[in-house]
């Protein structure tokens, strides 16, 4: 129960209005998604580790109201069982910044983030579990997150169009930081098809990496005159 208490308490701490972006490359600082407490248990796979945050996110669900996550459904929540894990990156800004053209972003400079596991039920994604895995074992590390959950609802809709086994498609999630983009990347016969719904772009129809890559680099750019000194004096006043 005090782990629980401890993983409300980050909940709120996310949620005050000064405190609203915990991180901005990180889903964990989505709101309506809650930090899990560094007290987690390990687990040697990712689904094990992700039935224990569904099962406490069914505590805190008991506690509170029932869209207290975004989540109206707790018995879809009861009925959920983890799909296969999302891998997570951060993009190399820096890299962005240099970057004149990109054809293959599992190839891009970037960092490897916490893994997401969706919980399905009824083939629709209830909510999703944030995971850390360091030295072969899976920790809760953030739970639920409506925004994430809504995207990849409707990515997974759209995969069936593109792969001839959906079941065994290959996702992954890339952020890119300063730019708040989410870029969804899809893998089909050793190709890359992105879904985004950043700068106009829809999440229910592919872009190529070229051209997605090619309005980030433009936008990084056009960030970094407008941001970059600034942020360089705040790098040195910490």
């Amino acid at each position: 129960m005090k782990r629980i208490s401890n993983i409300i308490c980050r909940w709120m701490v996310c949620m005050l209005p000064l405190l609203a972006s915990c991180g901005p490359s990180t889903t964990s600082s989505e709101p309506g998604q809650s930090s899990a407490d560094t007290t987690s248990p390990g687990f040697a796979s990712p689904q094990d580790a992700a039935q224990q945050g569904k099962h406490d996110l069914l505590e805190i669900l008991r506690m509170h109201p029932p869209d207290f996550f975004g989540i109206s459904d707790t018995a879809l929540l009861e009925k959920s069982a983890p799909a296969a894990p999302v891998n997570h990156y951060v993009l190399d800004f820096n890299r962005l910044l240099q970057a004149d053209s990109v054809s293959n972003l599992m190839e891009f400079p970037k960092e490897e983030a916490n893994a997401i596991v969706p919980l399905v039920a009824d083939g629709q994604i209830v909510t999703v579990i944030e995971l850390s895995h360091q030295n072969d074992q899976w920790k809760v590390a953030a739970l639920a997150g409506k925004a994430i959950t809504d995207d990849l609802q409707v990515v997974y809709q759209v995969v069936p169009r593109f792969s001839q086994d959906p079941q065994a498609a290959q996702i992954a999630l890339i952020e890119v930081p300063n730019l708040q983009a989410k870029l969804f990347v899809l893998r089909v016969n050793q190709a890359e098809l992105v879904f985004t719904n950043y700068k106009g772009f829809s999440l229910r129809e592919p872009v190529a990496v070229s051209t997605v890559m090619s309005v980030l680099h433009r936008d990084a750019l056009q960030f970094q005159r407008e941001y970059g000194d600034q942020l360089k004096k705040q790098r040195l006043t910490e």
